[in-house]
């Protein structure tokens, strides 16, 4: 019975944050160091310890690419038990995620023109407040991949395709084959604004699927009764597709959910569970604001002594009480938004 029980509650709310918290690290991690020369040609950087081998760096750096995976899964994940609940609304979607975008909008393009990285300019303004284009920030793309597979799984349900695995696995594939299309026929399409967002969007959205059927199905409870204690084997032999030529996008709604199955299912000790609840609670915050301190408003400080370990420290020394000073303030405009609004007589 207790064994059931703990299968069973394998991947819960709980276990979903702390894999945000991993996601969020792995994140700040890529974001720092990927491109590095091209980005900021300036900055000179040393390894993780001491002298000029990056050779860790890099290593580290091929794992760290799994981050927005890992993030894009767990939105398919709850994505299918709010549909189970009957609680998906896009307009709850909204309402939840895009004063977040705002409100660092408004706090950080100021100082952004303040600082002479960005011009002020209303329209550009307007456009990144929408989600979908992101002069400011880079990794803000995938804020527009959210709202669009949020819009694709309002149509789904309402066209009763979600009920229908087989055709769901179908049409996600054949999306994705087109994404691949896309680029060979049109390869300058999916550098325009638009282009790109609609060639993410194919080529991601398998990832958000995988994390909705296993979800529906009970994939990892399957894998777990079926492998016994040799499931962590199952992260290795999926691994070896990173050693293929098969494009990624064909491998990775199958590796991910490995991936989260291994990282999900291991020990970690109460203190570091602790520590990554903590991380992917403030994780939003992070996601949109880290870049920001790298490329624009902190590089000084975080790049200052040009060794990796400490730069990485720093970045989120700086972005954790940044990110957790923004969850209180979101908090309080909306208690505040609440006790304005009138109420309703009985």
């Amino acid at each position: 019975m207790n064994s059931t029980k703990r299968v069973s509650n394998l991947y819960n709310k709980s276990k979903s944050i702390q894999l945000k918290g991993i996601g969020i690290l792995l994140m700040v991690f890529l974001h720092l160091f990927y491109n590095l020369s091209k980005r900021l040609p300036d900055v000179k950087i040393q390894s993780i310890f001491l002298g000029d081998n990056l050779i860790i760096i890099r290593a580290l750096l091929k794992l760290a690419h799994i981050c927005v995976p890992l993030f894009i899964f767990a939105a398919g994940y709850a994505a299918c038990v709010a549909v189970s609940k009957k609680s998906f609304s896009f307009k709850r979607i909204v309402a939840k995620l895009y004063p977040k975008l705002w409100l660092v909008l408004v706090i950080f393009v100021p100082i952004m023109i303040g600082l002479g990285r960005v011009k002020f300019n209303p329209k550009e303004l307007i456009l990144n407040a929408t989600g979908f284009y992101y002069s400011y920030c880079g990794e803000w793309w995938f804020f527009g991949l959210y709202i669009a597979l949020s819009l694709f799984v309002i149509i789904l349900r309402k066209t009763g395709i979600l009920a229908h695995p087989i055709v769901l696995i179908v049409i996600s594939l054949l999306l994705m084959i087109g994404g691949y299309g896309i680029k060979v026929v049109f390869p300058k399409f999916i550098y325009d604004d638009v282009g790109g967002q609609i060639y993410s969007f194919l080529l991601k959205q398998p990832i958000y699927f995988s994390g909705y059927l296993c979800s529906k199905y009970s994939i990892f409870d399957r894998v777990i009764n079926a492998c016994k204690h040799k499931w962590y084997y199952l992260l290795i032999l999926l691994w070896l597709f990173e050693f293929t030529n098969i494009p990624e996008s064909f491998y990775l709604p199958i590796v991910v959910p490995g991936v989260v199955l291994v990282l999900t299912a291991m020990r970690k000790g109460r203190i570091i569970e602790k520590a990554l609840i903590f991380l992917g609670k403030n994780s939003t915050y992070m996601w949109l604001t880290h870049s920001i301190l790298i490329y624009n408003v902190a590089t000084g400080i975080i790049f200052y002594f040009h060794y990796s370990v400490v730069a990485y420290a720093t970045v989120l020394l700086l972005d954790i009480p940044i990110a957790v000073v923004f969850n209180y303030l979101e908090k309080g405009i909306r208690i505040g938004i609440g006790k304005l609004k009138p109420k309703r007589n009985n």
